[in-house]
């Protein structure tokens, strides 16, 4: 009876074996490709700082420049020329032959000692054939502009709130502009 039951124990499992070796022999493969591609990092310089110029309050007002070096001014701000040259603001960027954002941390504030005259607005161009304009609350360009692969020159305007209590003096501060791959 012992060798009926290993006999009978054994056919059990051929049986239960079959069917998994039958699984097998119906597998298949198959070899996927992959790939990925690497671009150059974005390299972002600043070349010149954006000065407003020189000029006098006694309202308050705004002064501007614009990309191509042009003042501005309200009524309640007068400019004054020959003291301290205006001079637009520059960033050299590099970058793979495609589309960067831009964005910014607006507003900000050009300090002399307690006083500020504050930043609010900026315009830049030269990259591309698009202008980008960031304003307090919008730091994000929706046009994006192409940077060609030898570097272009980003030009920097802007425009400054200038309360009419404003001393006399240098007003500074910085704003950083951040370039990204979309």
């Amino acid at each position: 009876m012992n060798k009926n039951k290993a006999l009978l124990a054994g056919a059990a499992m051929v049986a239960l074996t079959m069917p998994l070796a039958q699984k097998e022999a119906h597998a298949a493969a198959a070899t996927l490709a992959a790939s990925a591609v690497v671009v150059d990092a974005i390299q972002l310089t600043d070349a010149n700082a954006l000065h407003f110029g020189t000029f006098s309050v006694t309202a308050s007002d705004t002064v501007s420049l614009t990309p191509g070096g042009v003042r501005g001014s309200g009524a309640g701000v007068n400019l004054v020329t020959g003291a301290s040259a205006a001079q637009v603001g520059t960033f050299t960027i590099t970058a793979a032959n495609t589309t960067v954002n831009f964005t910014t941390n607006l507003p900000r504030n050009l300090v002399n000692g307690t006083q500020n005259i504050v930043l609010n607005a900026l315009t830049m161009t030269g990259v591309g054939t698009g202008t980008m304009n960031f304003t307090t609350g919008a730091n994000a360009d929706s046009t994006a502009l192409t940077a060609a692969t030898g570097g272009d020159t980003i030009n920097v305007g802007g425009v400054a709130d200038v309360p009419a209590t404003a001393i006399a003096g240098l007003y500074s501060g910085d704003f950083t502009l951040t370039a990204n791959y979309p």
